[in-house]
């Protein structure tokens, strides 16, 4: 962002802010399917298999839904609640104490198009945004590349935001079963805590953690990719797995030949 180093971050965030709304009033976009923004979930996807995205939109629930949340984030935005608990969250920030982020929706532009998501976890210290904790209830043992390009790309929407991202690790957590309960997640902070800022992985109960180096260049390689697409300059890719295509809801009317 071209004034980022002069104005406050929560001038920046409250600019972006703005307009993402107009954005979200306005009729037409120039992106595929009419989209006002690009969901952080369907970038990680196009690295799973984009022309699956592609047929979602196309065929599927999708548009409908992405219809659906951009009313509901339109009215989020809009509270007065959402407000006063943003405006409390930056200045703990701020401030510099350790603050644990939960869900946090994040946004900011670009190459002109916005990129919305919300991290699991982020995890701030001194005004820093030091870990993003994605977790990935699966029974597969390591995450996929599509899981990088997720957590990379949260990354990346919080360096534009403003933040410095030089110090920033993220954590991809991987459990076979799905953990509600607090005490897991206490668990799996403190233990990547321990661990520290630097790579590695970290053996949890039921489940690791694998972490990596938020590498702002390779984020910004992947998500030109991806933008590419719902710019129109290029069309889907197709996945070269044909594992994938035996369980897609798509296989018979995407036209994908091996």
């Amino acid at each position: 962002m071209s004034d980022g180093d002069s104005l406050p971050l929560k001038t920046i965030y409250q600019k972006l802010l703005d307009e993402l709304l107009n954005r979200l009033k306005e009729e037409g976009s120039r992106l595929r399917f009419n989209m006002p923004y690009i969901r952080v979930s369907d970038i990680a996807e196009q690295y799973f298999c984009e022309k699956k995205v592609e047929m979602a939109y196309l065929h599927g629930e999708v548009e409908k839904e992405a219809r659906i949340r951009g009313r509901e984030l339109h009215e989020e935005l809009s509270r007065g609640l959402e407000s006063i608990e943003r405006e409390r969250r930056f200045e703990k920030i701020m401030e510099g104490h350790p603050i644990w982020v939960y869900e946090m929706l994040i946004f900011a532009k670009h190459e002109g198009v916005f990129l919305v998501g919300r991290p699991d976890i982020v995890f701030f210290a001194k005004g820093l945004p030091l870990f993003i904790f994605e977790f990935k209830f699966t029974s597969y043992r390591k995450p996929f590349r599509d899981h990088h390009v997720q957590a990379r790309t949260y990354g990346l929407i919080l360096n534009k935001m403003g933040f410095n991202t030089d110090r920033l690790f993220y954590a991809i957590i991987i459990s076979r079963r799905e953990h509600k309960d607090r005490a897991w997640r206490r668990h799996v902070k403190g233990s990547i805590m321990r661990h520290g800022l630097r790579e590695g992985i970290v053996h949890l109960i039921d489940g690791k953690a694998y972490i990596n180096k938020f590498k702002l260049d390779k984020a910004i390689e992947e998500v030109n990719w991806a933008i590419s697409f719902w710019k129109g300059d290029r069309e889907a890719v197709p996945t070269k797995n044909k594992a994938k295509c035996k369980t897609c809801g798509y296989k018979d009317i995407c036209g994908v030949n091996f």
